[in-house]
């Protein structure tokens, strides 16, 4: 009795043991594929890996808006299997988009997962960013890779109109942004420096008039911040009113907002404990030129200090 329980033992023992082997086995077998299969999917994407360089189109002007540059990778991403031993890789098409502005600052955005299509070859990125405002505002590039060429629109959600189409070329020779011929207004090309206005405007105490010199720029902000102001209609500004005589700013204006669409500029601020306040009605004499039509008020001064046009410097 006592051999056939040791032999009963022993041969459960070697059936247990064979199991572990065979799962073991079965477990690396299945990471073994997932690894092969993550290899396949990274190489079915090489051919649309690299770099890609052209114009952006405005989706509402239709006319060239700035030099663009996107660079894309193809990055494998380990994707755990809860209450499994297994781990998948998953693949996503990752990069960095480069927009190169006439004269000015230029905008980055990276981004690491892209949606990758095989069949179509279509391509969707989105990416949220966390706006100063404490909003959150999606970035989205759609397209499709079309031989040697990606041809999609970027755009922030929701505003279309405001965002841009390209048919980039992959290794195409850098674009000189300044051969870009840029007719957007100041807005959305604006960038750090100061945007200036200049006016005579009428003084409610009937003081000579004097020129005073009006400033707009985007208060500091991160990258991704200021990459995605570039597609908004709403622009947040610091306003600057100052004599022209006089190198201080006489008045500082924060988080004023632009509105592309009502046309409108304004703002107040109390930060000195003194509140400013501005209003301004966005005037196009000409294509593509902005003045402002402003009232500009303190509550130093009881009110309304003065009221004119102001043209671009």
């Amino acid at each position: 009795m006592k051999r056939k329980i040791m032999a009963i033992q022993k041969i459960l023992f070697l059936c247990v043991f064979a199991f572990l082997l065979s799962s073991c086995g079965r477990d690396r077998n299945i990471n073994d594929y997932n690894d092969e299969q993550a290899q396949n999917n990274k190489a079915r994407m090489q051919p649309y890996i690299g770099i890609y360089r052209g114009v952006m189109t405005g989706n509402q002007e239709n006319a060239p808006i700035s030099a663009i540059t996107i660079e894309f990778s193809a990055d494998a991403q380990p994707v755990s299997n809860t209450g499994k031993s297994t781990t998948e890789q998953q693949i996503s098409m990752q990069g960095q988009i480069t927009l190169d502005l006439p004269g000015r600052d230029k905008r980055i955005l990276v981004f690491k997962k892209g949606t990758f299509t095989y069949i179509t070859h279509e391509l969707t990125v989105n990416v949220p960013i966390l706006l100063s405002s404490g909003e959150s505002q999606i970035i989205e590039l759609i397209g499709s890779f079309n031989d040697n060429s990606f041809i999609g629109n970027l755009q922030a959600a929701g505003f279309k109109e405001f965002g841009g189409n390209f048919n980039i070329v992959k290794n195409a020779p850098p674009v000189d942004p300044n051969s870009i011929n840029h007719i957007l207004p100041s807005a959305t090309g604006l960038d750090t420096n100061l945007r200036g206005y200049t006016g005579l405007p009428e003084f409610t105490d009937k003081k000579p008039s004097q020129e005073v010199v009006l400033t707009l720029s985007i208060p500091q902000t991160s990258a991704e911040q200021l990459f995605t102001d570039f597609f908004l209609p709403i622009k947040t500004v610091t306003v600057g009113v100052s004599y022209k005589n006089s190198p201080i700013a006489t008045g500082i204006i924060r988080n004023a907002k632009w509105d592309l669409r009502n046309k409108v500029l304004m703002g107040s601020d109390n930060s000195t404990g003194i509140e400013l306040k501005i209003e301004c009605d966005q005037i196009t004499p000409q294509p593509h030129v902005i003045e402002w039509d402003c009232d500009y008020f303190s509550s130093a001064r009881n009110g309304l200090v003065f009221t004119g046009v102001f043209k671009p410097i």
